[in-house]
């Protein structure tokens, strides 16, 4: 699940090395101060457009260097053009970004959908963003489910949260009927625990099934976030 805590990153600064032929982007991952961790074999992907949404242009594996803190990168094979750079240390080994991996955008902080600033691309040029500092992000979201009642009348949301937080707002994307607020969603939440949105009914019309959007805002030891999870109703 797609997860909190910004990743602050140097801002980006692009320089066309010298000319080699090869239209590629290089440069080095590297490991925040202050945080413990090994940035060595992450995975460097480029998208097009600054959500990160569907499959990466490219992708490679940044260096197995003698110090973990720092592991550079070249990518090829991309067409000259606009690119989004997301760096990635899958530490637990799931398969994606969710607590505690090493992760770090291009020119921004990280969160969620959103890829920091855009890096040019050129024929035959190599672009180095010079480096990427990364940090363990932290995902306040353990899990989050979407339940109808057996009439299908009603719907309501479960989520588990990875860290005791204040949570500022909820916010539900219905399919067709628009995004609708959980006014009992603000307050103090404790890690493990369930929390039971508000039921949502349209007086025992059949509520729509189908991909949803949860977003959730709120604060986790004084740092905000603001995170739209997708989550499929059955």
């Amino acid at each position: 699940m797609m997860r909190f805590a910004p990743v602050f990153v140097a801002m980006l600064l692009l320089s066309v090395a010298a000319c080699d032929g090869e239209t590629a982007v290089l440069g080095e991952v590297r490991l925040e101060a202050g945080y413990v961790g090994d940035v060595r074999g992450s995975r460097i992907e480029l998208y097009e457009t600054n959500d990160l949404s569907g499959e990466p242009v490219v992708a490679g594996v940044s260096e197995f260097s003698v110090d973990a803190r720092r592991s550079s990168f070249r990518l090829t094979g991309m067409l000259p053009g606009s690119y989004y750079l997301l760096a990635w240390r899958d530490v637990d080994e799931d398969g994606r970004i969710s607590d505690r991996d090493l992760v770090g955008v291009g020119g921004a902080a990280y969160r969620p959908g959103f890829g920091g600033g855009p890096i040019g691309v050129f024929a035959g040029v190599p672009t180095d963003v010079r480096f990427v500092n990364m940090r363990p992000w932290r995902d306040p979201v353990q899990s989050l489910e979407g339940v109808r009642s057996p009439g299908r009348d009603t719907t309501e949301f479960r989520l588990v949260f990875n860290y005791d937080l204040e949570l500022t707002s909820m916010a539900v994307q219905f399919p067709g009927l628009g995004t609708l607020l959980d006014p009992d969603a603000p307050g103090p939440k404790v890690a493990g625990a369930v929390y039971v949105s508000g039921g949502w009914t349209r007086g025992g019309v059949e509520m729509p099934g189908g991909r949803h959007l949860v977003n959730i805002s709120g604060r986790l030891e004084g740092e905000t976030f603001n995170l739209t999870v997708p989550v499929d109703v059955p």
